[in-house]
């Protein structure tokens, strides 16, 4: 019984789980493989959790299809890009200790991802000070708008921000040993 209500806990997702060994049959044969998979399935969960951090996008397993077949297609878009960066960045960088700066540029970057996820953003990706961000849906550019506004004044840096609206294309760029998502246009480039 405990094996079973556990097999039933693990097709739920929960992986907290383990299967008893009660004897040496063939039921203990079985509850060994399947706590072997349970930790393949945990080690499976800490990539994806990973690499979402990593893209900033949630992993459908369309995603994970359009990976493994080397699928680099890119669709047409219409968002709010925002683009964000610290003025006189060069000049901070050079006089200011690089532990102390890395430090005070990720409490930024902290402070403008949860901006960004308040106002229903993404991040696409962070360079060097800057970061590319963008909206999609009804109210794009008044969220884009309202959290630029929001960015401004909870920066601990004096920080420039330029927001454009329109058609770009949004999907996988690079090779087939390294990837990243990411948005391509004219858009992007004006916001910048």
């Amino acid at each position: 019984n405990q094996q079973i209500s556990n097999l039933h806990k693990i097709r739920n997702d929960k992986l907290d789980v383990t299967i008893p060994r009660f004897s040496n049959d063939e039921f203990s044969i079985i509850g060994d493989e399947i706590n072997n998979m349970i930790a393949r399935l945990k080690e499976g969960e800490k990539i994806k959790t990973g690499f979402q951090k990593v893209t900033g996008k949630t992993i459908s397993s369309e995603i994970i299809d359009r990976l493994t077949d080397n699928d680099f297609r890119s669709e047409r878009k219409e968002m709010a890009v925002l683009f964000s960066d610290i003025k006189g960045f060069t000049a901070l960088c050079e006089d200011t200790d690089p532990e102390i700066f890395v430090a005070k540029l990720n409490a930024h970057f902290e402070k403008i991802v949860r901006t960004v996820k308040a106002f229903g953003g993404s991040v696409n990706k962070f360079i060097g000070d800057a970061i590319l961000v963008h909206f999609e849906g009804e109210g794009a550019c008044q969220r884009a708008l309202e959290a630029s506004e929001k960015m401004v004044l909870d920066s601990n840096f004096d920080i420039g921000v330029g927001i454009h609206y329109g058609e770009l294309l949004s999907g996988l760029l690079g090779s087939q040993d390294r990837l990243e998502f990411s948005i391509i246009g004219s858009v992007v480039n004006k916001s910048s």
